[in-house]
């Protein structure tokens, strides 16, 4: 476990780096979307997202405001929770409610999601 914390803290020098148990690490990062917002994205092995404010859930929430009500949202987040990428067999999918982010953003949060993948599954 050490191992890969310490590979991907080097890997990704920019993201808070997440361990949930059981051997999944979770990346956070804020990005711009369309209109300058902050919106945390929230990248594992298998999934990237966005999560839902749970005050009102028209906005996404930053990272920031996440770690203010950081309790809330682990305990809500099923129901906040917007996968944005996912793997389907060889190919990742990008959803719908992505589209909140330009393409070279998505493309970004995309390689990330990949480089997480190599290093979690070497």
């Amino acid at each position: 476990m050490k191992k890969t914390w310490d590979i991907l803290e080097h890997a990704f020098p920019d993201w808070e780096i997440h361990h949930t148990g059981g051997g999944i690490f979770v990346l956070r990062k804020d990005f711009k979307n369309k209109f300058g917002n902050d919106i945390m994205v929230a990248v594992s092995e298998d999934v990237a997202l966005i999560m839902k404010n749970y005050e009102d859930s028209g906005k996404f929430l930053s990272h920031s405001q996440f770690l203010e009500n950081e309790t809330i949202y682990w305990q809500d987040a099923f129901e906040l929770e917007v996968s944005i990428l996912m793997r389907d067999k060889s190919e990742i999918i990008i959803a719908d409610d992505a589209n909140i982010f330009e393409a070279k953003v998505l493309e970004d949060i995309k390689s990330v999601y990949i480089k997480l993948e190599e290093i979690i599954w070497q």
